[in-house]
C-alpha cells in the first residue's frame, strides 16, 4: 500500500482515548461542586424583641434599637443571595393592624416558608381559623398588613416589623417555649385566639384540631432539614411563666428560667419521631446593644452554648445584619462527597476487599479550604 500505514477503527479509538486522558482539565471538582445548593433550605424562625426598651437610642447613634433592627432585617431579606425558609415569632409590643393592647406573649405570626414564595398564598394556606365562627378565613380577618398579589415573603416580612410597636417586658423564655412548640408541631400556648387578636398565632401556622378546636402548629421540620431558632433581645428576661411546661417537655425538673434546659433538649433530642433521622433544633442568640458581661449577655451566651449554636453581639444595624447573615450561611452549608468510597484490600489474601470503607465528607463553601473529615 505504498508504505502508507492503515489504521483500524480500533486503533483510532485507542488514540483518541489516550489523548483524552492527557488533555488539561480547566475546572477542578471543587469548583464544580462549590455552587451546588443544599438539598433542603434551612428553616430559620426569627424571634425578635419588641419590649419597651427597644425604643431606647443606641449609644452613639441617632437611631433607636427598633429602628436599627428594622433596617438590618430589611437589608438581610433584600439580599438576593439569601435563600432560606424563614418565619417570625416576636414577643411583647403591639402590631398596628391587631386588636387589643400590648401583650407580652404571642403566637407565631408568620410561618417558616421559602423566602421567595409569594406571601399571600402562604398566609392563605389554611382557610380554617379559630374564633371565626366557622367562616372561611380571609386576609382581612388577621392582624397583619395585606400583601400584594406579587409580593414575596422577603419583601413582606419587613412590613410586619415596621408596624410592630415596642412595649412591655422581656418574656424571652416564654417566646422560646412557643418556638419549641411550633417546631414540634404541638398546640400553641400563647396564640389560641382569633386571628385579629394581637396575641394570636396566624392561621397559616396551624391547623384546627376537630376534637378540641385548638390551634395545633404545622411543624416546618422535614427530612434532612436544618432547623434554627434565632433569639434577639436587648436585655435579660423578665421571669418565666412556662417553667412547668418546659419541665414536662424536657422531662427535667428545671428551676429558675429553664432556658438552658430547653436549649439542650432541642439540640440533642429528636423533636419529630414521625420523621426519619434525628430532627434537632439549633438555637443562636443575638444580643442587641447589650453590655459585655451583663446579665443579658451571660444569659444569651448560655442559651446558645446549650442549644448547639453561637452568641452574636450586635451594636448597630450593620453588625446585626452580619450576625443574621452568618447564621443563615452556616445553616445553609451541607456535608457531602464527590469522591467514590475507598475499599481497603484484605492484607491476608490481597485478592479481596476488607470490611473497611472510607468516605470523605466536607462542607462546600466559597473559602479556598473546605472543612471535612474521613
Amino acid at each position: 500500500m505504498n508504505g502508507t500505514r492503515q489504521f483500524s477503527i480500533k486503533n483510532i479509538t485507542g488514540i483518541l482515548l489516550a489523548s483524552a486522558l492527557v488533555l488539561p482539565v480547566n475546572a477542578e471538582d471543587t469548583e464544580i461542586y462549590a455552587d451546588k445548593a443544599p438539598p433542603v433550605q434551612p428553616n430559620v424562625l426569627f424571634v425578635p424583641d419588641f419590649s419597651g426598651s427597644m425604643n431606647s437610642r443606641i449609644n452613639g447613634s441617632n437611631l433607636s434599637r427598633i429602628e436599627s433592627l428594622r433596617n438590618a432585617f430589611e437589608a438581610v431579606t433584600a439580599d438576593e443571595d439569601i435563600n432560606v425558609n424563614i418565619g417570625i415569632l416576636g414577643f411583647s409590643g403591639k402590631r398596628d393592624s391587631a386588636e387589643g393592647g400590648n401583650v407580652w406573649n404571642h403566637g407565631v405570626v408568620f410561618p417558616v416558608a421559602p423566602i421567595d414564595n409569594l406571601a399571600a398564598p402562604t398566609l392563605l394556606s389554611n382557610d380554617v381559623a379559630i374564633g371565626t365562627a366557622a367562616t372561611r378565613f380571609t386576609l382581612d380577618q388577621d392582624s397583619l398588613p395585606n400583601p400584594s398579589a406579587v409580593e414575596k415573603v422577603r419583601d413582606f416580612l419587613p412590613r410586619i416589623l415596621d408596624e410592630w410597636r415596642p412595649g412591655g417586658g422581656t418574656p424571652i423564655v416564654d417566646a422560646y417555649y412557643e418556638a419549641a412548640l411550633y417546631y414540634r408541631g404541638e398546640p400553641s400556648k400563647w396564640g389560641q385566639s382569633a386571628p385579629r387578636n394581637n396575641a394570636s398565632a396566624h392561621p397559616s401556622t396551624y391547623k384546627v384540631d376537630p376534637n378540641t378546636s385548638a390551634a395545633v402548629y404545622k411543624s416546618p421540620v422535614g427530612e434532612c432539614s436544618n432547623n434554627i431558632i434565632t433569639l434577639l433581645t436587648d436585655g435579660a428576661p423578665n421571669g418565666n411563666k412556662t417553667a412547668p411546661d418546659i419541665s414536662r417537655m424536657t422531662g427535667q425538673n428545671c428551676v429558675g428560667l429553664c432556658a438552658n434546659e430547653l436549649a439542650e433538649f432541642l439540640s440533642t433530642k429528636d423533636q419529630r419521631s414521625d420523621i426519619d433521622g434525628d430532627n434537632i433544633v439549633t438555637t443562636h442568640t443575638i444580643g442587641f446593644d447589650v453590655q459585655a458581661g451583663s446579665a443579658a449577655e451571660v444569659f444569651m451566651t448560655g442559651v446558645a452554648q446549650a442549644g448547639g449554636g453561637k452568641y452574636f453581639p450586635a451594636n448597630d444595624a450593620s453588625s446585626f445584619a452580619e450576625a443574621l447573615k452568618t447564621i443563615i450561611r452556616e445553616a445553609s452549608k451541607v456535608a457531602g462527597s464527590f469522591a467514590a468510597p475507598v475499599y481497603t484490600v484484605d492484607p491476608s489474601s490481597q485478592l479481596a476487599n476488607s470490611r473497611d470503607i472510607y468516605i470523605p465528607l466536607f462542607e462546600n463553601s466559597s473559602a479556598p479550604r473546605w472543612s471535612g473529615n474521613l
